[in-house]
């Protein structure tokens, strides 16, 4: 394998994960830095459509547990292949997904064994903006959720990763991505992935 690193960045649906490594794309672009950034849902997609299980990420959820899985353990191969071709890969993921009768753990153990991640990030917003971003997003069916299972879901992320870090022996760091304040959240994310 080449030596490029892969980066795992979490964050509770709403929290502006998205928005923010879109910023770093184009600092990485104006940078020179080699940097792609896949999301694992997106790639389970893919492969849900060619075997017709599914039409949208939020159909994804509604499937059975053990579906799930088959779609994430079959994305494995795409995220080797960008880690020998960049510099830096980032995965964007949401460590829980919420599903029909409980959660789906977005970083299994056989994801992190197969990928050996040097780098989590944690992203997280006050949770009144998180709701309010979940509200005004028309482009995703996410479920009614209250302020404190919002909190819940962080807190628990949050508490993972830092787990999920030391036994794979990786750097974290946690950047809230304030209202009006991403290209600083953004510049703060790449720095420490990138510069170190």
């Amino acid at each position: 394998m080449s030596n490029g690193k892969i980066a795992i960045v979490v964050g509770v649906p709403g929290v502006g994960k998205s928005t923010l490594l879109n910023k770093m794309v184009t600092i990485a672009a104006l940078e020179r830095v080699k940097l792609s950034v896949v999301n694992i849902g997106s790639i389970m997609l893919d492969i849900a459509l060619n075997r017709n299980l599914a039409k949208s990420r939020d159909d994804i959820r509604m499937l059975s547990l053990s579906v799930q899985e088959e779609l994430r353990k079959a994305s494995y191969s795409k995220l080797i292949e960008l880690k020998k071709v960049n510099e830096l890969t980032v995965i964007d993921t949401h460590y829980l997904v919420r599903s029909k009768g409980g959660y789906l753990i977005g970083l299994p153990k056989s994801l992190l064994d197969c990928i050996q991640p040097e780098f989590f990030a944690i992203v997280e917003a006050p949770v009144s903006d998180i709701l309010r971003r979940r509200q005004m997003d028309k482009t995703r069916n996410r479920g009614e959720v209250s302020l404190d299972e919002i909190e819940v879901e962080q807190s628990i992320t949050r508490n993972s990763v830092f787990v999920l870090a030391a036994l794979y022996n990786a750097n974290v760091v946690r950047v809230i991505n304030e209202e009006g304040k991403v290209d600083e959240a953004a510049r703060k994310l790449f720095n420490f992935l990138v510069r170190g």
